[in-house]
């Protein structure tokens, strides 16, 4: 199963290492629902989620860098 990430609504902004919230938490959701392992969703972008964004930006084609900035939530599949 692919990792990138199902839709979500534009506008959420940069995520990163050290986030918490709901649009953390959301994206966890996206990311364990297309396979990635992202562990539980709690709201906290730790490790886990780190890696599982790694993987969908390597499956995309983008630069890896493990942030959901403004190219990899706008690249297709990814739709923050």
């Amino acid at each position: 199963m692919a990792c990138a990430a199902a839709p979500l609504s534009a506008g959420r902004g940069v995520l990163r290492r050290g986030e918490k919230g709901e649009a953390v938490w959301v994206l966890r959701m996206r990311l364990a629902g297309r396979g990635c392992a992202a562990g539980a969703p709690d709201g906290w972008y730790g490790n886990a989620t780190e890696q599982a964004v790694r993987a969908a930006q390597r499956e995309l084609g983008l630069a890896v860098d493990g942030v959901v900035g403004p190219r990899t939530a706008k690249a297709p599949d990814f739709d923050w």
